[in-house]
């Protein structure tokens, strides 16, 4: 799917001024309804000049400057709503004293939160320096507030009845372009439409997605959608949720956008359909097959036979299938039967060993299948002192290892992701997990304290992450051929022509997945 660069990265000094570049401008769209008044639309922020393959010395030279504008355009609209909606910039990781130096024409502070309103059509932000070597790179989350009087002023206005012809819906249009310079110098520029009209029935304004063998057992299918529309403009990893068919809007065959629809399913796999060229300027109908869920066979081998470890199997196996149902991961981990390595452990623990090492010898003992994904829960004692309580072997790539009297429930989920290709959303110093890149950020942008693959997260996943457990290469449903379809290398943290980065969050509301204890 097409990066988010265009709508979400305002990292500051991404690059010398001889490699400027262009994003967008790029396409979003929103019905708004009288029950939906307080719809905020958030872009996360993955600062870092690498995105846009800038040499390693960047950011810099300083100090940079932002200049914002924003323009409205009405068409078919009735009564003037210049307050419909608030463009807003929330800062992070700006110092006390980057905060000093910093000076704004055409907005507003709010120190409190270190965020800006934009109050007219332009603003200029000044001063933003080198943190220095060893700090993070400010960056700002772009939020489009709608105003609640306004809109349901627009609204009451400017209906959408049944049947209401395409050439004539109320539509309000907002493009947004951010421009970073240095002294009269262009470093980058940011362009991002967002198309708002009334929810309703607006006839041969919208394609749609037919789900053949569609499952709406546990919630709504979301299509994600990179397309051109008949402007020329760019839809960009749009979501649009439904039980089918789901509605998009209108996209004709591409001439410089890409285009592709990735369906996410909380009953039935992943599905992601490339280079579609079908689209018209009619209404269209596309039809997506979906498949039964990926099912990832997984062994237990355990050391310890007693009630209370096949209840603890049962209960974070349960758990991590209901995580990755309720993100439509289109994932379902089965358990074989397990096996008792009680009264015969052989060679495989006769010595305390690390985690590694045990590992390496598990993987030539009799206790190994090599065409499943093996999970041993061994108990403390068996293992190094300092040894982590549960740990994915990529060397191996199907070894899972938990200790099971100290492990929290979340492990086994945690441990799967890592099967899947997904990596820590967090890292320990500024040379672990960052692949090398100069502006990499510690949080990336995630929800750090929910997410899965945080070291001591929660339940969440984001469809970024779900994306690349399905489509990335490396992810095991692939490279033991458990999942048909296309695969792609999608870098961690970064941006990508081909995957969406991996901060994108569902827009829409989890699945409702049966609770582990079903």
């Amino acid at each position: 799917m097409g990066t988010r660069i265009a709508k979400a990265l305002l990292a500051i000094g991404l690059c010398a001024p001889s490699l400027s570049a262009q994003f967008g401008p790029f396409y979003d769209a929103h019905c708004l309804a009288i029950t939906n008044l307080e719809l905020e639309l958030e872009f996360p922020i993955v600062p870092g000049c690498e995105l846009i393959g800038c040499c390693p010395e960047c950011p810099g030279p300083w100090p940079i400057r932002w200049e914002v504008k924003t323009r409205t355009d009405d068409r078919h609209v009735k009564g003037k709503h210049d307050n419909l909606t608030k463009l807003e910039f929330r800062f992070q990781n700006l110092s006390k004293d980057a905060w000093s130096g910093l000076r704004v024409s055409g907005g507003d502070w709010n120190a409190a939160n270190t965020a800006l309103t934009i109050s007219g059509s332009q603003a200029t932000i000044y001063g933003f320096r080198d943190p220095g070597e060893d700090q993070r790179l400010p960056s700002a989350q772009l939020v489009l507030n709608f105003d609640k009087s306004s809109t349901q002023e627009f609204l009451q206005l400017n209906p959408a009845p049944a049947g209401l012809p395409p050439d004539t819906v109320p539509t309000r249009t907002i493009t947004i372009e951010i421009q970073q310079l240095i002294d009269r110098h262009l470093v980058n520029r940011i362009s991002w439409e967002v198309e708002i009209f009334p929810c309703g029935d607006v006839g041969a304004t919208f394609d749609e997605i037919q789900l053949q063998g569609f499952d709406a057992q546990h919630g709504n299918a979301i299509a994600q959608v990179d397309g051109e529309r008949p402007s020329g403009v760019c839809l960009d990893d749009s979501q649009h949720s439904d039980v089918s068919p789901i509605r998009i809007p209108n996209l004709v065959s591409p001439t410089q956008c890409r285009s592709e629809v990735a369906i996410y399913s909380p009953d039935n796999a992943f599905a992601l359909i490339e280079d579609i060229t079908t689209w018209t300027a009619a209404s269209d109908v596309l039809s997506v097959p979906l498949a039964s869920l990926v099912e990832v066979p997984v062994r237990f081998w355990v050391l310890d036979p007693s009630p209370a470890v096949k209840a603890d199997i049962e209960t974070q196996l349960g758990l991590a299938n209901e995580a990755y149902c309720k993100h439509r991961a289109g994932i379902r981990f089965s358990a074989l039967p397990p096996i008792d390595l009680t009264s015969d452990p052989g060679e495989l623990l006769k010595y305390k060993l690390s985690m590694r090492d045990f590992c390496d010898r598990a993987a030539l003992s009799p206790y190994f299948e090599r065409d499943l994904l093996n999970v041993y829960y061994i108990p403390e004692g068996k293992l190094d002192d300092g040894a982590p309580l549960g740990f994915f072997s990529t060397d191996h790539g199907n070894i899972i290892v938990i200790r099971y009297q100290e492990a929290p429930e979340r492990t086994l989920a945690h441990e799967f992701g890592h099967a899947l290709g997904l990596k820590h959303t967090h890292v320990l110093k500024p040379d672990v997990f960052n692949e090398g890149n100069p502006g990499y950020d510690k949080t990336h942008g995630m929800p750090d304290s929910n997410n899965l693959m945080f070291s001591a997260g929660e339940w969440d996943l984001t469809l970024g992450q779900v994306f690349r457990a399905n489509v990335d290469s490396c992810s095991i449903i692939n490279r033991y051929g458990w999942r048909t379809g296309p695969t792609r290398r999608c870098p961690h943290y970064l941006g990508d022509p081909t995957c969406p980065l991996e901060n994108v969050q569902f827009k829409f509301a989890n699945a409702t997945c049966p609770a582990a204890s079903q």
